[in-house]
């Protein structure tokens, strides 16, 4: 599930110089601010990536602002191409900060190996590649289904930790 926050980070810049590159120096020192003032704001944003094998990673949101020390983007949809596996994930909201990615409210993660997670909020760090759910949440894979308050995962080992988990599977009879 290593959603990888590079592209998302990647077609923001990219974005931002388009942006900037329209602008005339002197319009440019008003968009400059301190503390909670939005520095640039983009609406209906979409953006694509292509990998060398000749995927597409996209993202989309409705709105983006971007602050001096993070990014809230919201009603986003990202996807993300890694060797045979294609991540999808879509939140209300999410804040990008030193590393961390938050995403908060109907968080829907799906893969192409039928994996699918359901919560309300879903942090990622980008720097130790691990998971947490922090609030309620529903994994399905196959007809197999978790239920748990909380999650913690870390990419490298395979880690997982599950807090008060409920785990049913659908059998053929």
């Amino acid at each position: 599930m290593g959603l990888k926050i590079f592209t998302i980070i990647l077609v923001l810049f990219i974005a931002e110089l388009t942006f900037l590159a329209t602008k005339e120096p002197k319009d440019l020192s008003t968009n400059i601010a301190s503390g909670a003032e939005a520095n640039l704001r983009f609406k209906n944003l979409k953006g694509e990536s292509f990998t060398k094998e000749g995927k597409t990673n996209k993202i989309e949101a409705l709105e983006v602002i971007r602050y001096k020390d993070h990014e809230k983007l919201y009603n986003i949809k990202a996807s993300y191409n890694e060797s045979d596996i294609k991540h999808t994930i879509s939140a209300k909201e999410a804040i990008h900060q030193d590393g961390l990615v938050t995403f908060k409210k109907a968080v829907n993660y799906e893969n192409n190996q039928s994996l699918q997670i359901k919560t309300e909020n879903l942090r990622y760090n980008i720097y130790d590649k691990t998971i947490n759910l922090d609030s309620p949440f529903v994994l399905q894979k196959n007809n197999a289904t978790l239920i748990g308050e909380s999650l913690f995962y870390r990419l490298k080992d395979r880690y997982m930790s599950v807090e008060k988990p409920k785990f049913t599977q659908e059998v053929d009879r």
